[in-house]
């Protein structure tokens, strides 16, 4: 079979990672495109077991991060750490017990760059100092990590890789040339990779979108002649789009081996510690260009595939953290948001940016009956976050009709959110502005 495989350029940056941390180097490799290939190839070239972790984009980063390294690291810790992520000041205590776990056993985290949150977003400022406690850990303690920008506070050699020559090849029993297509796409690794990937499934393209080196109309054009099997198992990790370890991945109701072995061959996904990897590109090209029906049926594909695994209620269910921070996620994303309260272990960080967006698409009374749902004592909040919610509740019953809040209640509720988040000026202006609105000018002074 004709596939994809990594290139001499690869083979040489891996080899020379793994030399340098069998050296008693830490390595941080600053790579953009090619990242999950060049770790996954060094992985290989590294010979032995590392605990392994990808650093998400969303806000449950810091529990699926610490979840993912538990699940590698020691089996007999993940209890205890599963215990202290339920707490809403548990994350320090979980981040100590997974640094005690490792027993002297490599760690690698690819993409350190998430950890660096949007300053415009609240609820992700809401969770500023449990990210940044876990990014000083993974900096000071990983030996390897992957980021596109450089890392000001690394202590550690860094790699910047970008590759000079073409970083995948065609191979079907001996090497194929592909210096030309290297040549016509003018060193553009994304569109050269497609290129070849339409090579494959006997498509050339020669026309307006290789002389425009238009990676989405190659991709575009690339999905349209994927084999069904193909596309769906292709879609269905991309819309996932973290890694999934191969035996979940095997029991997805719409797996089927010839269909992984023909993406593989494709490149469209890799295989790294036990884990599949699709190229973050698709997860890109899934979210702008597939219509929003199709994404929550994979949404709900993959909430029940988790959920299949896992139940909330089974003692057992403190082994597998991942399964439930995972089931949690995709229900919240399918819309279940009820259902997906029950998977709600390790916080409901998610569900609060739900409640955002309902709140930011005017659903008022819908995020207002959200917010009171996650202030009940029996839901995980950090403190910030719980303030939080506390505010947007009273913010969303103050704009729901048409039964607006009395502003004194708005008052009194923005009031009591400064308790747990005091540095929030956001919401000193409003409980100020909402005194002198309730009449009590006094009270705002």
């Amino acid at each position: 079979m004709l596939r994809l495989v990594d290139a001499p350029v690869i083979e040489r940056e891996a080899a020379a990672i793994a030399s340098a941390l069998h050296h008693g180097q830490r390595v941080a490799l600053r790579c953009g495109a090619a990242s999950e290939q060049v770790v996954a190839a060094a992985l290989r070239a590294l010979g032995e077991p590392v605990v392994i972790a990808q650093v998400p984009a969303a806000l449950d980063q810091v529990a699926r991060t610490v979840l993912e390294l538990a699940r590698t690291a020691d089996p007999r810790a993940v209890v205890a750490i599963d215990e202290a992520l339920r707490r809403p000041d548990g994350r320090a205590l979980a981040i100590d017990l997974l640094d005690g776990a490792l027993r002297g056993r490599r760690v690698v985290v690819e993409r350190v760059d998430r950890f660096a949150p949007d300053s415009r977003d609240e609820v992700a400022n809401a969770l500023f100092d449990q990210q940044q406690h876990l990014a000083r850990w993974v900096l000071d303690r990983a030996d390897l990590v992957s980021s596109p920008q450089p890392l000001f506070s690394w202590r550690g050699a860094e790699r910047a890789f970008t590759p000079g020559e073409a970083p995948v090849g065609l191979h079907n029993g001996t090497a194929c040339p592909t210096h030309a297509q290297w040549s016509d796409y003018e060193h553009d690794a994304r569109a050269y990779e497609l290129a070849l990937q339409l090579e494959v499934m006997e498509v050339i393209e020669d026309g307006p979108l290789m002389r425009a080196r238009n990676a989405d109309g190659l991709r575009a054009r690339l999905w349209d002649v994927l084999p069904e099997g193909v596309a769906g198992l292709l879609k269905t990790l991309a819309i996932h789009g973290r890694p999934m370890c191969e035996e979940l991945v095997s029991q997805l109701p719409n797996f089927e081996p010839s269909a992984f072995e023909r993406g593989s061959a494709l490149a469209l996904w890799r295989t790294r510690a036990g884990a599949v990897v699709v190229d973050p590109a698709w997860t890109a090209w899934c979210s702008r260009w597939l219509p929003r029906p199709a994404i929550t049926e994979c949404h709900h594909l993959l909430a029940d595939a988790f959920a299949r695994e896992v139940l909330p209620d089974d003692p057992s269910s403190r082994r597998a953290g991942l399964l439930m921070l995972e089931a949690h996620r995709h229900l919240v994303l399918a819309g279940e948001v009820e259902r997906a309260m029950h998977y709600a272990r390790h916080g409901a960080e998610l569900v609060v940016g739900h409640a955002r967006d309902l709140s930011l698409e005017r659903r008022y009374a819908d995020a207002a009956a959200l917010y009171e749902r996650l202030l009940a004592p029996s839901v995980t909040l950090a403190p910030r976050l719980r303030a939080y919610a506390r505010h947007y509740l009273h913010y969303n019953r103050a704009h729901a009709r048409p039964e607006f809040e009395p502003v004194v209640e708005t008052a009194r509720g923005y009031e009591a959110s400064l308790s747990d988040w005091p540095e929030n000026a956001i919401f000193w202006s409003r409980a100020v502005r909402s005194w002198f609105l309730a009449g009590e000018s006094a009270h705002a002074r």
